[in-house]
């Protein structure tokens, strides 16, 4: 399994799961939705990448053509969408540290010492989340979605939320119970180069409720991601830093 395929596979999907540094973890239990109500406003009131927020460690297994990789994971993220993430080996050796900003990915390849740069629209194409859609791996609800529709209310404890962002469809299964996704769907709009997301495990600490356990898997066989999150610190923090590598050799993808 190529470093490579590691890194750009795992710069838009790492960023996904949490749970939270706290004196103790809690299971997240709020009042049921009333039935046939909107939920977008108590999905969006929870959403935690409205705050600042740092992964301290994720335990991150990658499958990719069969093969298997277990790496560590840290991830920093400052409001309104910038995230430093460290991916490192069991032996603590530092393999790949990737920036996300707005349209554009920065990977420092810290084996081979390349420097990889990618936009939007490559990631989107190749992997189907782009980095305007990484919020959805949190579970979070995309405001700028248009053309929304509730094609299931709470009546049975799920609700289905259909929207776009952009060309892509996104379908949400949301728990009335936590107001949280417990599963995304991101495709084109006919339904073809799609990813799934699965959650599970959900905490809270004060108003935000996050996954502790999250799944995510390319639908045309690229590869999946499996994240177990043992904490996380919400802080304001300083602003985050990317140092591109010396003498790195730089490589744009397109």
């Amino acid at each position: 399994m190529s470093v490579r395929k590691i890194i750009l596979l795992a710069a838009i999907i790492l960023s996904s799961g949490c749970a939270v540094r706290n004196k103790r973890m809690v299971s997240a239990e709020i009042p049921s939705v009333v039935p046939g109500t909107e939920l977008s406003g108590l999905v969006i009131a929870s959403n935690i990448t409205a705050k600042d927020f740092d992964i301290v460690r994720a335990d991150i297994e990658i499958s990719i053509d069969g093969s298997q990789r277990k790496l560590l994971g840290t991830v920093k993220y400052r409001s309104p969408g910038e995230y430093l993430i460290s991916l490192r080996h069991n032996t603590g050796i530092e393999a790949a540290r990737i920036f996300i900003k707005g349209d554009s990915v920065m990977v420092n390849d810290r084996i081979n010492r390349n420097l990889y740069i990618a936009e939007n629209d490559y990631l989107q194409d190749r992997f189907g989340i782009g980095t305007t859609l990484v919020p959805l791996v949190f579970g979070d609800f995309l405001e700028t979605m248009t053309d929304v529709v509730t094609l299931k209310d709470c009546r049975s404890g799920v609700s289905e939320i259909q929207g776009y962002a952009g060309n892509r469809d996104i379908w949400y299964c949301i728990d009335c119970k936590s107001g949280k996704a417990s599963s995304v769907t991101v495709s084109d709009r006919i339904g073809r180069n799609s990813v799934s997301l699965s959650f599970g495990e959900y905490r809270k600490t004060g108003y935000f409720i996050y996954p502790g356990r999250i799944k995510i898997e390319d639908n045309s066989g690229l590869g999946k991601i499996s994240i177990s999150v043992n904490s996380v610190e919400f802080r304001d923090s300083q602003k985050l830093e990317f140092l591109p590598g010396r003498n790195y050799k730089k490589i744009i993808l397109k």
